[in-house]
């Protein structure tokens, strides 16, 4: 992976694992800005990323499992969260 989602310019879409996204006991999505993005698919279950005025969509169309909505979400290693302002499904 060439960079992190923290690390993403405005404007720019990058693709990365579904499992970069989780979704809190309150209902909001989060992205581990620790985790790697590449500036095209390289798998096709991927989900995109783009951040626009300071906020992040991600597209989740091509996720079939949606391993975010699993309680009990644990990390490894860094956690830097980025609230998601909007996700497409």
């Amino acid at each position: 992976m060439a960079m992190k989602l923290k690390d993403i310019k405005e404007g720019k879409k990058v693709y990365t694992v579904q499992w970069a996204m989780y979704l809190d006991e309150g209902g909001n999505f989060w992205l581990n800005g620790e985790y790697g993005a590449d500036s095209f698919p390289v798998n096709q279950n991927q989900m995109s990323v783009i951040k626009i005025n300071g906020k992040y969509t991600c597209d989740v169309r091509n996720c079939p499992e949606r391993v975010w909505e699993r309680t009990g979400a644990m990390f490894v290693g860094s956690f830097l969260p980025i609230l998601v302002d909007r996700v497409i499904s």
